[in-house]
């Protein structure tokens, strides 16, 4: 089978109560699994270049497909994304995402107990 599987994307809202954007980045995405119980979801997600200060409500696990960021940390650790790299950021954690390059992830998100799925996360 020759070529690769690459999901259209739509324009995609920020939750604007979990992340603020900073320069003009152009974001898109697209949900494609919510269960049942609206607790897991994954789909893909894209940013052009830009700068997100980040809060997750719920675990965010993903592999990025292609482009760079870098995830600043509270703590003044930093981590490098780039394709093929597979991270999580746990429920709770605070980031500064710097998008270098234009970005693509696909993500697996995990909602806890007591938590809800919003658009645009």
């Amino acid at each position: 089978m020759s070529g690769h599987y690459q999901p259209g994307c739509e324009s995609l809202a920020l939750n604007t109560r979990q992340i603020a954007g900073e320069g003009q980045p152009k974001v898109q995405g697209k949900i494609l699994y919510v269960s049942d119980d609206k607790r897991i979801t994954h789909g893909v997600w894209e940013s052009t270049p830009g700068t997100f200060t980040m809060a997750f409500a719920n675990d965010d696990s993903g592999l990025v497909l292609f482009g760079e960021a870098i995830a600043h940390f509270d703590d003044g650790t930093t981590w490098t994304l780039g394709p093929g790299t597979l991270y999580t950021f746990k429920a709770g954690t605070r980031i500064r995402l710097e998008i270098t390059k234009t970005w693509r992830k696909v993500f697996f998100n995990y909602y806890p107990a007591g938590t809800t799925l919003v658009a645009g996360t």
